[in-house]
């Protein structure tokens, strides 16, 4: 798999994809409306290795899901309480890396 950034002619390739396996060029999941064409990941909280190797690929923080981690932990009792560095496992955190056209901040 390749990823790069979005060319302007892959846009239309983009939109028919969306449509085709979303039924629009937009999803809702858990409340909120997102845009397929971009990139999203959560990591937790104590896990700075991967929030450094994110934002150094221009990644950027979006969101704090506060507390989510404990939901996650009633339906897999095995997610631990101490993380890397021995830092307590609370919290999501998440990144976005919009992919657009070179040229075009992103």
């Amino acid at each position: 798999m390749e990823v790069r950034l979005l060319a302007e002619d892959d846009r239309p390739w983009v939109a028919e994809a969306c449509r085709r396996h979303f039924g629009g060029e937009t999803v809702v999941a858990c409340g909120r409306v997102h845009h397929p064409a971009r990139l999203r990941l959560l990591v937790t909280n104590d896990n700075t290795a991967a929030l450094r190797f994110y934002q150094r690929r221009g990644w950027d923080l979006v969101a704090l899901h506060r507390g989510a981690v404990e939901g996650h932990r009633r339906l897999k009792p095995e997610i631990p309480g101490r993380g890397a560095g021995g830092i307590p496992i609370r919290h999501l955190v998440e990144l976005q890396h919009v992919l657009a056209p070179p040229g075009e901040a992103g």
